[in-house]
């Protein structure tokens, strides 16, 4: 999987990998960009991203809720079964794994974050190579 790596002045600030995300439940399958966020124990997708797919906070009303703390704070998400699916344009293949994504339920301050890839999807990922003067990074899948 090679994804891009956002810059400013030169100097690599942000790691992003693009996905399909696959929510059965909500009949929604769409890309998404994720931040690649170490940091994160769950996948999260946030308001912005979960708006995009068409998903309305009705859509999600059955779901169970859970709260996650994390650098930034607490917050509540909705947790839902889904398939994470990346593509390698390197070898043609596509890796998919299986997730209960967090949606983050819509506040007034989380609207304009990006979506996260966690270690829940990072743990099948045996390498990772850090190209910075072509601004790409290769994870290599277990």
């Amino acid at each position: 999987m090679i994804t891009a790596i956002r810059t400013v002045a030169g100097h690599a600030i942000q790691t992003y990998a693009d996905a399909s995300v696959d929510i059965p439940s909500l009949n929604v399958r769409d890309r998404v960009p994720f931040l690649v966020d170490t940091g994160a124990t769950v996948t999260v997708l946030h308001p912005a991203d979960w708006q995009r797919l068409g998903i309305t906070p009705e859509m999600m009303a059955d779901a169970p809720q859970i709260g996650l703390s994390g650098i930034g704070g607490s917050a509540t998400f909705h947790a839902m079964e889904a398939t994470v699916t990346f593509d390698d344009p390197i070898t043609g293949h596509q890796h998919s794994y299986p997730v209960t994504i967090c949606l983050a339920v819509e506040t007034d301050y989380n609207h304009g974050l990006p979506s996260l890839v966690g270690m829940d999807v990072m743990r099948n990922w045996l390498s990772c190579h850090f190209d910075l003067s072509a601004g790409r990074v290769h994870y290599f899948p277990l």
